[in-house]
């Protein structure tokens, strides 16, 4: 398994954690631990977060995860 793998892996399941932390009806116990650490500013970022970085950073993931389930075989 090589480096790349490992790191678009672990950035697309990050990045999909952080997405979803900006929708706060859709994931309401990630809400509340946002706005526990001050993270309620992204709310106005809101529209941008479900529509185009949640899909996208799942993807990635996907991707990458499929990537590395391939060249283990």
């Amino acid at each position: 398994m090589s480096v790349m793998t490992r790191v678009a892996d672990k950035a697309g399941a990050l990045g999909s954690i952080v997405s979803a932390m900006g929708c706060g009806a859709c994931f309401p116990a990630l809400a509340s631990l946002g706005a526990a650490l001050g993270l309620g500013f992204l709310s106005q970022f809101e529209a941008l977060f479900v529509t185009v970085l949640l899909p996208l950073f799942a993807g990635l993931a996907a991707l990458f995860s499929r990537l590395k389930s391939i060249t283990m075989l």
